[in-house]
């Protein structure tokens, strides 16, 4: 082989070297057309395995220049091409001047052109237009893909401007910007007064409405938002201040001529307040409401003790029915009565009034039934004050009649008592207790008792 190591040898077939004709004279072998050929033939070989100038033939192999420059080289113009230091310092292979589509779907044309999308690719465009929405590049007519920013959120109004340099890398779906956004990259504030607006410094700046001194944050206008956690007590003279301590919980803080703190509906009516400088609260529309049954106030005291709290106040109406314990009267005309009654906590006072003619006074035991609350087990006392009235067959200066109230019932029967001889008495033992006179029945009744 004329080529061996990288090094070049000649050869007849015999002899090698630069002195190989010399060598065969000194042998005394005269010129043989054999070993010219070999000669002829070697150094042809040698000349086929290097590489011409024109470009006529190509590598079979890696070239090694031996740390050497390739010098004067053109640009590349095919993928297969070697890029010159021109083209890498301009980025020409993946940069188009200007894009040749319209606002959001940008066209370009990279020359060389690629020939496939590949994740990595990262081309470089100057916008022709601003994008008003999400936007796409097309990158030799190879398909539109839809250019992301912040990973995978699309591109919005004024992110794109016109004029602006964007770099973008495919990552096997879409382009992801990776270039900074023109709506993002403002010197001076944006936006509306109504906005929180900072320039690029960091500085807040561009609204009245929120201003900030170093200690202090002061909004004109609502702030919102799902929490607002205070971790501090608030003080005295605060205008309206919500603060936080371990021991205290939820601090309300307020200060005004009228009032210190005032809770309202959202009809912007007054429903709960504190006077200024008063520590009594207010109800100033509605009532206080327990949401759960048999809640109440512990009155009188600064702890929960059972025997001070109301948990119980009623006002209403109750039917009394009369009866005698062997034969019910007939009445002819009227009613039993109506009732009305009022309970605080266990106490129940009744008021009952009533006007009838009886047709027949029936027998035995007189009661009244019909009680809204059942006397407690413990109750068996004579309840109220003297019946007052007429009706019952007794008469004389001597006898009164009393309504009494046996435990665990609800009603009550006519006690006679005698005046001289008090606290005696006697249960009205039949009919002939109850008038049939023409003027009929009235009654008139107050009851106490302790429900159970």
């Amino acid at each position: 082989m004329p080529w061996s190591g990288g090094s070049f040898t000649r050869t007849n077939g015999v002899n090698t070297g630069a002195t190989l004709w010399a060598q065969d004279r000194d042998d005394g072998t005269k010129i043989l057309a054999t070993r010219h050929d070999t000669n002829d033939q070697d150094m042809a070989d040698g000349i086929n395995s290097t590489l011409e100038k024109s470009g006529s033939n190509a590598a079979t192999g890696n070239l090694d220049i031996g740390s050497n420059r390739i010098t004067l080289v053109a640009d590349g113009t095919a993928k297969t091409d070697v890029a010159t230091v021109n083209q890498i310092q301009s980025n020409g292979p993946a940069f188009q001047a200007t894009d040749t589509g319209t606002a959001n779907a940008y066209v370009i044309a990279l020359s060389p052109a690629i020939t496939a999308y590949a994740a990595g690719q990262e081309i470089t465009f100057k916008a022709g237009a601003a994008s008003t929405t999400a936007s796409t590049l097309n990158v030799n007519t190879l398909g539109t893909k839809a250019l992301k920013k912040l990973h995978d959120q699309d591109v919005g109004s004024g992110d794109i401007e016109a004029g602006s340099i964007v770099t973008a890398v495919y990552d096997g779906t879409n382009f992801q910007i990776t270039s900074q956004l023109a709506s993002s990259t403002t010197t001076s504030p944006g936006g509306s007064n109504t906005q929180v607006q900072y320039n690029s410094s960091g500085s807040f700046a561009g609204s009245a409405n929120f201003t900030f001194d170093g200690t202090n944050i002061d909004v004109s206008g609502d702030i919102t938002g799902s929490t607002l956690n205070a971790d501090g007590d608030t003080s005295a003279g605060d205008n309206a201040a919500m603060g936080y301590t371990a021991a205290e919980g939820l601090i309300l803080t307020g200060q005004g001529s009228t009032d210190d703190i005032t809770i309202k509906n959202d009809a912007d009516t007054t429903v709960v307040n504190v006077a200024t400088g008063a520590t009594d609260v207010e109800i100033s529309a509605g009532n206080i409401l327990f949401g759960t049954a048999s809640k109440g106030v512990y009155l009188g005291v600064t702890t929960a003790t059972a025997a001070n709290l109301l948990d119980d106040y009623e006002e209403g109406s109750w039917t009394p029915a009369l009866t005698c314990s062997s034969s019910n009267p007939t009445i002819s005309s009227g009613s039993a009565g109506t009732g009305k009654y009022r309970k605080i906590g266990s106490t129940v006072f009744i008021y009952y009034s009533a006007s009838f003619v009886l047709s027949n006074v029936g027998s035995g035991t007189v009661e009244i039934t019909g009680l809204p609350f059942t006397a407690g087990s413990d109750v068996s006392v004579y309840a109220g004050s003297p019946l007052s009235g007429r009706g019952f067959g007794y008469n004389g200066s001597t006898v009164q009649v009393m309504p009494r109230i046996a435990a665990s019932t609800t009603g009550f029967k006519f006690n006679l008592f005698d005046i001289n001889d008090y606290p005696g008495g006697e249960t009205m033992a039949g009919s002939s207790e109850l008038s049939t006179d023409a003027d009929g029945v009235n009654w008139y009744v107050c009851v106490n008792y302790i429900a159970a």
